[in-house]
């Protein structure tokens, strides 16, 4: 349940900026996708950018790089996903 409300999420910002997002992939609560094409430099920043707004994520991989996070299924709110 907490990927597929993630994915929805990421599914909405994709359609807002089809050019920039890929993904979401993951199974469970870990969930990735890809930002700028993999670019390690902008996917750095995207993820310095999400931290300053709170959202705690992190860069995995290479060629591409992707964004993950693990939201904290057990605590999660209604609500929380979309907040973020």
């Amino acid at each position: 349940e907490v990927f597929e409300k993630c994915k929805a999420e990421i599914e909405r910002l994709k359609a807002k900026y089809p050019k920039a997002i890929e993904g979401p992939y993951g199974i469970g609560a870990m969930v990735a996708f890809v930002v700028e094409e993999g670019n390690p430099e902008k996917t750095t920043q995207f993820v310095k950018e999400l931290f300053k707004e709170g959202l705690i994520t992190f860069t995995a991989g290479s060629n591409p790089m992707n964004v993950r996070m693990l939201p904290p299924a057990p605590v999660l709110r209604d609500g929380d996903i979309e907040l973020a």
